[in-house]
């Protein structure tokens, strides 16, 4: 019986179910629904887990641990928008207090999959908490998991 909890125990006991409503040209729309699955296979995956958990992170007091649980924890209930952005070098913006992640229109379309899924990620950890000082906090939160996203989404692939 002892056996069993310990082997129970090393199980990831946490699923992510990724939801979203997405609004945006045809295209668009398309373009992020066919991201989603993949993310959500990563996010549950025992490479991301252990990835996020031997990252060191800037921008927070939280240890690995307690971001990861807070990942998976969280509802992945997303409202994402393709809109333009003034800046085309902006892939996504959001802040907690809004219920969408938009995306910029600007190239939006020519961006490939492991991006995108990754700036999904990056803006999901801004809507659990998790900012960054600009865009050169690459060790911070967000960037760090949208980059485990990307990584992990070239090698799925």
């Amino acid at each position: 019986m002892r056996y069993l909890l310990l082997l129970l125990l090393s199980f990831n006991v946490y699923a992510v179910d990724i939801k979203a409503k997405i609004t945006g040209d045809i295209k668009s729309v398309y373009k992020i629904q066919s991201v989603l699955k993949p993310l959500q296979d990563i996010i549950n995956s025992e490479d991301f887990k252990k990835r996020v958990l031997k990252a060191k992170y800037t921008s927070t007091t939280d240890t690995p641990e307690i971001i990861y649980k807070k990942i998976m924890e969280s509802s992945w209930d997303l409202q994402l928008e393709v809109k333009r952005h003034w800046l085309c070098r902006v892939k996504g913006w959001t802040n907690p207090s809004i219920k969408t992640i938009y995306f910029n229109s600007c190239g939006f379309l020519q961006r490939d999959d492991a991006g995108l899924a990754g700036t999904v990620a990056h803006e999901w950890m801004h809507k659990i908490g998790y900012g960054h000082k600009n865009a050169s906090d690459i060790m911070s939160v967000p960037y760090s998991i949208g980059n485990i996203v990307v990584e992990l989404y070239g090698k799925k692939n």
